[in-house]
């Protein structure tokens, strides 16, 4: 499960990383596998005209997190949110439901397994 966020200030990025999988999931005492960066993906954001916003990189730091139970709430943080293995995800990348960067992350943890 790929959750995001953003720091809002904090500069503690592993306090950022749990709050915002926290709020975004609705599961409790998420922890770290490895407090190491586990990912970065850097990728442009398209002008927004109506937020005037120009065009601009967006660095996703991801880490490694697990959580003690499956059972997710989708909040106001989230769209949709689902556990998926990893014959899922190749799946839906050849569908072109879940990035390039998703599959790159899933092939990482697996041969690391």
């Amino acid at each position: 499960m790929q959750l995001g966020g953003h720091s809002d200030g904090d500069d503690n990025t592993w306090n950022v990383a749990l709050r915002e999988a926290t709020e975004e999931s609705g599961i409790q005492n998420i922890q770290f596998v490895m407090k190491e960066i586990f990912d970065i993906d850097i990728h442009t954001i398209p002008a927004n005209a109506k937020k005037n916003e120009p065009e601009h990189k967006h660095y996703d730091v991801r880490f490694l997190l697990k959580a003690p139970t499956e059972k997710v709430v989708i909040s106001d943080e989230s769209n949709s949110l689902k556990w998926v293995n990893a014959t899922e995800l190749s799946d839906m990348a050849r569908k072109g439901e879940i990035s390039a960067a998703m599959v790159r992350m899933t092939d990482k943890w697996l041969s690391r397994r």
